[in-house]
């Protein structure tokens, strides 16, 4: 996907009331919190809202039954996020996906450790 260079125009311009700054410093925090748009899919079709962005990686893994395609599209692999005027540290999706991907491997006895129980299963206790 392009970005739309031919039609986008640009403006700048000196903001010189106080007032008027906080008020556009607050518009700008809002449209850059990250997680103001995640979306889970509900099982009627609906999509809701879900206003941690980490919370909503972990319901999309975990609520999976079948096998599932999860499309998370917005951050990648950044670590760092701009909000107003400063930039915060914070998990990537990446980061998310492997740590919700491990749980639910865990919790569904997918995480290779099936082998190393069925093995200790077999072998004979240990004598102290």
């Amino acid at each position: 996907m392009t970005r739309n260079t031919e039609r986008l125009h640009k403006i700048a311009c000196p903001v010189l009331d106080e007032g008027i700054r906080r008020q556009i410093a607050h518009y700008v925090d809002v449209l850059c919190r990250d997680n103001v748009k995640a979306r889970l899919m509900g099982s009627d079709g609906h999509y809701f809202p879900v206003p941690d962005r980490g919370e909503a990686v972990r319901q999309a893994v975990m609520g999976c039954q079948v096998p599932t395609v999860i499309l998370l599209t917005g951050k990648g692999a950044e670590t760092r996020q701009k909000r107003g005027i400063e930039y915060i540290d914070c998990p990537s999706d990446v980061d998310y996906a492997k740590e919700y991907l491990h749980e639910y491997d865990v919790q569904h006895g997918m995480d290779g450790m099936s082998k190393v129980r069925a093995l200790l299963d077999v072998l004979p206790p240990r004598k102290l």
